[in-house]
């Protein structure tokens, strides 16, 4: 009989054996809000650590020999001979691996796959043998992530509810703010900021909620809206002011902006003040977490109004341009930010991105439109079925009403029927829009998240934010959206 022992279930073990420790004796002992919120995510990252220790190795060896031998059909049928030299070279340079190092051999090798897709899909080469090479590696990631996520399943508890709650600015005190808002409000010398607290979520901006006291004119409860991360962040929350006060002009339900600080300050990067509004979202970025019927109803009428306003509402050049190029650009921009930032090569979504270029070079009637870029159920402040604002502008842009309509969808279904929503939408005044399109708007949103993750995961690997929290989304938020990517493709890439 051996004794030998299998060393990633040990470490594996060991490491649930933390968590568990953590949860039983540490947690009930915390007092502190920022503490016990950091013992739970350290739990997550446990857990999280655990489950790749138990499960990749196998799932690795499994799959390296499928994906090198597919990764080299691909650079095979590559019909620059040239450039598949020097993908063979690249290939040729990535050396087996046994064990967990099997995680660098495959990410290389990914990455790789990544880049040769993103090659043939710029040569419109994609077609015939080349795509048929190509959807090989999609199917062998899809395979992966079926067999991680089985594994997952079995191996954890069903999730709870989410334990992010509102905690302590780690970085900023409020005596350093409350001198701040002196300085830029001279009408209220006394004021004083009592509180500031952060809001859950966001990737490259934060949001603070401010308590004031001595107030003068001003409202006791202000938001802070920041950029976090100016390097990783693809558009700064500065370029929001302007259109939200416009919008705001025109009967849309949004925060209007008091104050903006365009630089960075003693406080941090740029930012700018808005009044509290009452509500709270419905939901996040994985989806809803309520029916609100009254909510949705009112969303179909104000993105209806939003995207029958003239684009100069909101300083748009109101040009009689083809839809298409407005959505190849989003495709372009959110391509170009997750090659140049991921750290977690995936074959899968750059055969996404591939596949929403070929949608979008179909044939297609309409005008371009005021979009607003973010549009589901975590960027509404909801009270009692009642919309009280839609939030967080910061992508807003001209092109296709489908993207906010693909994006709003999840939301809309569990609350009425889809079509009951658009026609609320087309009897409000909205266009007409084709189904076709609202199913790549909402794999957009999707593949806008592989950059929103990629840079988060980015900043921390290069020390821009010692966040730990955003460093886990190399792994854990990349693997969530990849799965519902997979989940869209699936009668693409095959069963």
């Amino acid at each position: 009989m051996s004794n030998s022992v299998d060393t990633g279930l040990h470490h594996s073990k060991l490491l649930r054996a933390i968590a568990d420790r953590l949860a039983s004796r540490v947690l009930p002992q915390l007092q502190s809000p920022e503490t016990v919120e950091d013992i739970k995510f350290a739990q997550l990252v446990l857990e999280y650590l655990a489950t790749d220790l138990d499960l990749v190795p196998d799932l690795l060896e499994e799959l390296r020999q499928p994906y090198r031998q597919a990764l080299q059909n691909v650079i095979e049928v590559h019909p620059d001979r040239n450039a598949a030299i020097g993908y063979a070279r690249d290939f040729d340079a990535i050396a087996p691996q046994k064990g967990l190092s099997a995680q660098r051999e495959i990410a290389a090798l990914r990455d790789l796959a990544g880049r040769l897709i993103r090659d043939l899909s710029d040569m419109g080469a994609l077609e015939g043998e080349v795509k048929a090479a190509v959807q090989t590696l999609g199917e062998l990631d899809l395979r992966w992530l079926r067999a991680y996520q089985t594994g997952v399943e079995a191996r954890t508890a069903p999730p709870k509810a989410s334990s992010e709650k509102a905690g302590p600015v780690g970085d900023l005190s409020t005596q350093s703010i409350t001198q701040y808002l002196r300085s830029v409000f001279p009408q209220a010398p006394d004021l004083e900021v009592v509180q500031a607290v952060t809001v859950p979520g966001g990737k490259s901006k934060r949001t603070i909620a401010l308590t004031l006291t001595n107030s003068a004119q001003l409202p006791a409860e202000l938001i802070m809206r920041q950029d976090l991360v100016l390097k990783y962040a693809a558009r700064s929350v500065v370029n929001e002011v302007e259109p939200l006060t416009q919008l705001s002009a025109a009967g849309l339900p949004v925060a209007t902006p008091l104050y903006c600080e365009p630089d960075v300050s003693e406080l941090g990067g740029p930012f700018y003040l808005m009044e509290k509004l009452n509500g709270a979202p419905i939901g996040d970025f994985y989806g809803p977490s309520q029916s609100c019927p009254g909510t949705v109803a009112e969303i179909a009428r104000q993105f209806a109004k939003l995207h029958s306003l003239p684009p100069a509402t909101v300083g748009f050049e109101d040009v009689d341009a083809d839809p298409r190029a407005l959505v190849r650009n989003r495709i372009e921009e959110y391509w170009d930010i997750w090659r140049e930032n991921t750290t977690r090569g995936s074959a899968l979504v750059d055969y996404a991105f591939a596949w929403a270029r070929e949608v979008i070079a179909k044939p297609y009637q309409g005008r371009p439109v005021i979009v607003h870029g973010d549009a589901g159920g975590f960027n509404w402040l909801v009270e009692d079925d009642q919309l009280c604002a839609i939030l967080d502008w910061e992508f807003m842009h001209l092109g296709d009403p489908a993207e906010d309509l693909g994006v709003i969808r999840p939301f809309v279904e569990v609350a009425m029927p889809w079509q009951e929503f658009m026609a609320i939408y087309r009897e409000a005044g909205g266009p007409q829009v084709p189904e076709e399109r609202i199913v790549l708007a909402d794999l957009l949103q999707w593949l806008k998240g592989t950059t929103l993750v990629a840079m988060s995961a980015r900043a921390y690997l290069e020390g821009a934010t010692d966040d730990y929290m955003k460093g886990v989304n190399s792994f854990a938020g990349l693997r969530k959206i990849e799965m519902k990517i997979a989940s869209m493709l699936t009668r693409y890439l095959g069963d």
